[in-house]
């Protein structure tokens, strides 16, 4: 079901693109892209272990110069 969700809004989206002006289509289109964002933050984000590479892992750093 979450599949047809995400293919329908997809393609809502790239026919919205052909008929609404940019005043009302790039506020859409951010409120889109800070949603998924968000959904792959919240399923990537790492807890436990460190990960070099991996952009949504909660890294302590230490800012201190000596």
């Amino acid at each position: 079901m979450k599949l047809y969700a995400v293919l329908s809004i997809n393609f809502l989206l790239s026919l919205s693109i052909l008929f609404l002006p940019k005043v009302v289509l790039f506020p859409i289109i951010k409120l889109y892209a800070n949603l998924r964002l968000h959904t792959l933050e919240k399923s990537c984000k790492v807890k436990k272990d460190k990960q070099k590479y991996n952009l949504f892992a909660i890294q302590s750093v230490d800012l201190t110069c000596n």
